[in-house]
Parts: C-alpha cells; sequence; structure tokens
C-alpha cells in the first residue's frame, strides 16, 4: 500500500499492529514508497471472515484455505501472563516444546527417527 493515511486509518480500526517502514525497491525512482500492516493467528481470520463476503469468489476460497489450515494446525498452548507452564512429563523442569522437557523430547525424537529408519529398510 502506498497511502499512508489509510493504513493509519485500518492502524486505528484494527488496533496493536505496526506499520512497516517505508520501502522503495533500489533502481527504481519512479515507484513509490510502499507500506505494509501484518497480523497473524486468530486475529486474522477473524479480520478475514469479517471482509469474507466483500472479497471475489477467488479471494474467498483462498480464506477457506487458510481458515481450514488454520483450524487443522498443531499448535502450542500458551500460558497466561505471569504465568509458567512446566511439561507434564517432569514439571519441575524447562518445557522444550509439546509438553515435553528436553530430555524426554529427545527420547521420543530419537524413538521416531528410529523407526521410521528401520521401515525404509524393510
Amino acid at each position: 500500500m502506498t497511502d499512508l493515511d489509510v493504513l493509519e486509518k485500518v492502524k486505528n480500526i484494527i488496533g496493536n499492529v505496526n506499520i512497516s517502514k517505508p520501502y522503495k525497491p533500489k533502481g527504481k525512482e519512479t515507484y513509490k514508497q510502499t507500506y505494509k500492516i501484518a497480523i497473524h493467528g486468530a486475529k486474522a481470520i477473524g479480520w478475514m471472515q469479517t471482509i469474507y463476503l466483500f472479497l471475489s469468489e477467488r479471494r474467498q476460497q483462498k480464506i477457506q484455505e487458510c481458515i481450514t489450515s488454520f483450524k487443522n494446525k498443531k499448535r502450542i498452548p500458551r500460558p497466561q501472563r505471569g504465568d509458567v507452564w512446566g511439561p507434564k512429563c517432569h514439571p519441575n523442569r524447562k518445557r522444550i516444546t509439546f509438553d515435553f522437557c528436553q530430555s524426554c523430547y529427545m527420547k521420543e525424537y530419537r524413538k521416531k527417527k528410529k523407526n521410521l529408519l528401520e521401515a525404509s529398510l524393510c
């Protein structure tokens, strides 16, 4: 987008987003400066659903793909501010990923890797 004032209005509507620094391609003196806003996650899905009816069929199809991808994606739950979640395997250790501490995660990783290797050799 080349109009900063329009992006400022969008920022006021969406709330708590940053507008990128102006970008102008090198060697393209006739081009205008461009700016962009990026939102992610559930907030982006909400805005996609809000503007869905105003978009073309192709864009609506793309939004449907984004929403199904978002729903099927495996995400690590995040604790509320101030809370710290430990792993379920060893609550006194630091959680690395998907409820595992470092050592348990590596055990699972090696086990999966070994099973894949054995399956490929058969």
